[in-house]
């Protein structure tokens, strides 16, 4: 997400003009930020409760609100995953994200998925540059930067 746009940007820095490189860099930055957002914020962890809460009997359908995991030995909301992975109980876990380094949960889900949108922009904005930047440099050749 680094190496590529910046290798990119000093290539091209002469032949692209530069409000799209710009832009360009500002496209790095908001997936960088996203990134940061999914992997910074907590998916959901459920703290250990080691007792039944009171309020986990539903006395209308006697389907508790609550389950006890032998796991981690601990009451969890229904909903809520235990992963090996992480080695938690997270609410409405989906995955552990190996991009992203942590599990991806109710609380950081649309964080997530504005991470995706931004990577899947960056790259196919990536290769426009990269065709864009060798079509110039093809068509018109390449003169090195002014000193």
């Amino acid at each position: 997400m680094v190496v590529i746009p910046l290798l990119l940007l000093v290539l091209f820095w002469s032949v692209i003009p530069r409000p799209a490189l710009l832009a360009y860099l500002g496209l790095t930055v908001v997936a960088l930020i996203a990134l940061a957002t999914v992997a910074c914020r907590d998916p959901g962890l459920v703290e250990h409760i080691p007792f039944e809460p009171p309020e986990s009997v539903n006395t209308t359908n006697r389907r508790g609100k609550w389950v006890y995991n032998d796991v981690t030995e601990s009451w969890r909301p229904r909903g809520a995953q235990y992963d090996r992975d992480i080695n938690a109980v997270v609410r409405e876990f989906d995955h552990v994200c190996p991009f992203t380094g942590t599990a991806i949960g109710g609380n950081n889900l649309t964080c997530f998925y504005a991470f995706v949108v931004a990577v899947q922009l960056l790259i196919y904005t990536s290769l426009g540059f990269l065709a864009w930047g060798v079509w110039i440099v093809h068509s018109d050749g390449y003169t090195p930067p002014s000193q």
